[in-house]
């Protein structure tokens, strides 16, 4: 009895014993175990630091260029519309086309048998030859072939000769809610020297005011392209000579470079104030 008793308790520790040796064998194993699997995950789960760098440029790029566009829309789609136009060769608003001396033959023709039908009446009726020309009122500026037609809106030169340049650029900004700007300081075009004019190539959405994309089709312009201004009930016709793009602080486009010029000033690239858009054109007669 006592044998078989001891023969149990012999069995029970032998087999504690090995239950010990499995646990401490398992014990030694596991930490390997979880240091590998820990440097698998973290192979696997962390992207490398260029990666990181790569997705935030092109997220942040995205969301730029996203923003740019919907601020912008109506001055792109402008551009992108005008472009369609000159590709396919149709006109914005063929009714310009009558202040323009480069006016299609087919309405030069029906000009001139206007012009005729209305002479052989007034030679009958003994009546005076009246001027079929239109002359719209007011101050303005067209450019036929882009379809732009502009009231121009002068701005008092107070500021200017008190070198306020703060109050200047308030009256500036001001004055294009209702048109494009004749520069303080510029003479008008019945006299001699540089006019110059400056409009917006695009502005917040939520400003105020009809104009405010009004020379984005500026981008469009190109070397021999008409453009007529109307002041006091005159015609002035201008062609466009030289397009250039320099930054804002060289103003030497707004002195007098010596002869009759028109410039025409805006912002480029589109919704950005970086650099300026210069259109210079001289007048046809001198061209």
């Amino acid at each position: 009895m006592q044998n078989s008793k001891h023969t149990h308790n012999s069995y029970i520790k032998q087999r504690a014993d090995k239950n010990i040796n499995l646990r401490s064998v398992n014990l030694k194993n596991q930490p390997k175990l979880i240091g590998n699997q820990a440097q698998i995950t973290k192979k696997v789960s962390k992207p490398s630091k260029a990666k990181y760098v790569f997705r935030y440029i092109l997220t942040s790029s995205l969301i730029f260029v996203i923003t740019t566009i919907f601020m912008n829309f109506h001055a792109y789609s402008s551009i992108l519309y005008q472009s369609y136009l000159d590709v396919t060769g149709q006109t914005k608003n063929l009714s310009l086309l009558e202040y323009s001396s480069q006016a299609p033959d087919k309405l030069t023709e029906r000009k001139q048998e206007l012009e005729s039908n209305q002479k052989h009446i007034s030679h009958k009726l003994n009546l005076p030859i009246f001027n079929s020309d239109i002359i719209p009122p007011g101050y303005r500026i067209i450019i036929p072939r882009l379809g732009t037609n502009v009231p121009i809106k002068p701005v008092t030169e107070n500021n200017l000769f008190k070198q306020n340049w703060f109050g200047l650029e308030k009256d500036i900004q001001a004055a294009l809610l209702d048109g494009v700007v004749h520069y303080p300081g510029t003479p008008t075009p019945n006299k001699s020297g540089n006019v110059v004019l400056t409009g917006h190539s695009s502005y917040y959405p939520w400003n105020p005011g009809r104009y405010k994309d009004v020379f984005a089709v500026l981008h469009n312009i190109n070397i021999g392209d008409e453009i007529v201004m109307f002041h006091k009930q005159k015609k002035y016709s201008y062609t466009v000579t030289q397009i250039e793009k320099i930054y804002p602080e060289d103003v030497k486009v707004l002195g007098d470079a010596g002869d009759d010029r028109l410039t025409l000033i805006t912002c480029t690239p589109i919704g950005t104030n970086i650099k300026r858009l210069i259109v210079t054109a001289k007048p046809s007669e001198a061209i």
